[in-house]
């Protein structure tokens, strides 16, 4: 028989836990998500292999070759850009960039927000008040607004980029993690770790972070979304991933002279990006409920 602080303390033996994939396969819109983001991998691996060569590859006389078509060859299927490039390898060549700041703006967030958040709500006094206020100062200024000021002065560049992006993110890990924090110092487990002597590292590696884990990463999954949107609109004004690099945004820039001659230079990666920004928002949904003990029964109807 399992203890109610058994449970609070993750302590559940394997056999009593929930299988995550046998609740994915129970959950449609999560499958397809998760197929979505599977085949992005591959296209990431296809422009690595073989695709890269085509993305660059000019050819005038296929200028704004219209899609669904194999006249030109497979690689041509979706169209080709006003300077006869590939659709296809465009697409592909820009989904690196697009994923690739996303995701390290918001890994660089959720490990900064969640060590400062940790450090917040476990060290009650300046440190902590001062770790809040300069979280709610950030907070205070719109995402969007914050990185076009920061990227005008200091020039659009990836790391720029990154950088801007992952700290505006941080906030909400902050407040998130230190909340959550303050609640679990005070449950029965940690008293029981601190009487035996604990050291208050051990404790928040082996009681705390394993619980506010799943919310942190939850939180990190809406942001992959976000961030995908702000990055997108940034390029799209300029202040983002800059030629001869390629991202969705950019692409969507490029291609809105051509809308009422050839409408796929921008509907293709704006698809991109929607489809994209759906899934993750469709698997932070899933993964929230999955983790979550009082919700977790929907997933198992």
């Amino acid at each position: 028989m399992t203890s109610p602080l058994m449970e609070d303390a993750g302590l559940l033996p394997p056999s009593r836990r929930i299988s995550l994939l046998r609740l994915l396969a129970r959950d449609p819109s999560a499958m397809v998500a998760l197929v979505w983001i599977f085949v992005l991998a591959l296209v990431l691996v296809a422009n690595v292999w073989f695709l890269q060569a085509y993305s660059v590859r000019v050819d005038l006389k296929l200028r704004n070759a219209p899609p669904f078509t194999l006249d030109n060859g497979w690689i041509y299927y979706l169209g080709a850009d006003s300077l006869g490039r590939s659709m296809i390898a465009r697409l592909a060549a820009a989904a690196g960039p697009s994923l690739g700041v996303a995701f390290a703006a918001v890994g660089f967030s959720l490990v900064c927000g969640a060590i400062l958040g940790l450090v917040a709500g476990w060290m009650s006094g300046p440190v902590g008040t001062l770790i809040l206020r300069v979280a709610d100062m950030i907070q205070g200024f719109p995402t969007f607004l914050l990185a076009l000021v920061v990227l005008y002065i200091f020039g659009p560049s990836v790391v720029n980029l990154v950088i801007v992006l992952g700290i505006t993110r941080m906030p909400a890990y902050v407040r998130v993690a230190r909340a959550e924090v303050l609640e679990i110092r005070e449950r029965l487990f940690i008293d029981a770790s601190r009487v035996l002597g604990a050291s208050p590292w051990w404790m928040v590696r082996q009681h705390v972070l394993p619980i506010v884990a799943p919310t942190l990463l939850t939180i990190a999954s809406v942001n992959l979304a976000m961030v995908m949107l702000i990055e997108s609109g940034l390029s799209f004004i300029g202040l983002g991933i800059q030629p001869p690099a390629a991202s969705w945004g950019l692409m969507v820039a490029q291609g809105r002279g051509y809308l009422s001659n050839a409408w796929w230079l921008a509907c293709f990666p704006g698809l991109a990006i929607m489809f994209t920004t759906i899934a993750f928002n469709l698997l932070s949904s899933w993964f929230r409920m999955a983790t979550d003990p009082q919700q977790r029964w929907r997933l198992e109807l």
